[in-house]
């Protein structure tokens, strides 16, 4: 997890929807306000607990989209082990700008480790 600003923050890649997670998350955003949630792909370790955030804060999810499932060689599924509940409530596309106050984060669609990951920098 990372939490971009102050006072009014995003997040980005919430991580795991673990209760010890979740609580830990909560205090670590004490005295913040969550603008934006932000997602770069939907692993496990990554998007599961924007659910919980989204609903603790009612900030919008931001990501390229829900997990992919490409068949590869033989018609096998070779993505695995992704978060298949989450989609963004705003889509990213490459090269879409998130601004908040104090930051202003560009979207890069990089389809590795996963074929919805993005890459964000400052912009």
């Amino acid at each position: 997890m990372f939490v971009v600003g102050e006072g009014e923050v995003a997040v980005i890649d919430p991580g795991p929807d673990d209760p010890s997670h979740l609580a830990a998350l909560r205090a670590a955003l004490a005295g913040e306000t969550v603008t934006h949630i932000l997602v770069t792909h939907t692993h496990r370790d990554h998007s599961p607990a924007a659910a919980a955030l989204k609903l603790w804060t009612g900030a919008k999810t931001y990501g390229f989209g829900p997990h992919g499932g490409e068949k590869g060689e033989n018609t096998i599924a070779v993505e695995e082990g992704g978060d298949t509940a989450f989609v963004p409530d705003v889509v990213l596309r490459d090269g879409d700008v998130v601004e908040g106050p104090g930051f202003r984060i560009e979207g890069i669609h990089t389809p590795r480790p996963s074929l919805n990951h993005m890459c964000l920098r400052a912009a």
